[in-house]
């Protein structure tokens, strides 16, 4: 059968259990933009929070890291640095988030400003 109102191509596998068609497998393309949209949101909620803070988070391994200071806060509702990592790239390459460098060119940090809120 086809799909009324899902994207054209997918394919859906199905399985029959208790008399109802159900959906086989792992999460289908709603269930992960939802899911994705979620962490994106809790990455920007941390990252709104500690630059009110006064805090400045980097996008390089290391003390600043921003997914790694991000899991240890209230706002990452849980979500692990693997998964706030992955919401920075998305971040990234979607244009929300942005590199911005702070202090003088001969010391200059790179740090994760949003594009939103840099102007």
């Amino acid at each position: 059968m086809k799909s009324n109102y899902g994207p054209a191509g997918e394919v859906v596998r199905l399985r029959w259990q208790r008399g109802v068609f159900v959906p086989e497998g792992g999460r289908g393309t709603f269930g992960r933009v939802a899911a994705e949209a979620a962490v994106d949101q809790a990455y920007l909620d941390c990252l709104d929070a500690t630059r009110g803070s006064g805090r400045q988070v980097g996008p390089y391994t290391g003390r600043a890291y921003a997914p790694a200071i991000f899991e240890k806060m209230a706002q990452a509702k849980g979500y692990r640095s693997k998964a706030l990592a992955s919401a920075q790239e998305r971040l990234f390459n979607a244009g929300r988030i942005e590199v911005v460098q702070i202090g003088p060119p001969s010391k200059a940090l790179d740090r994760i400003a949003s594009k939103v809120s840099a102007g």
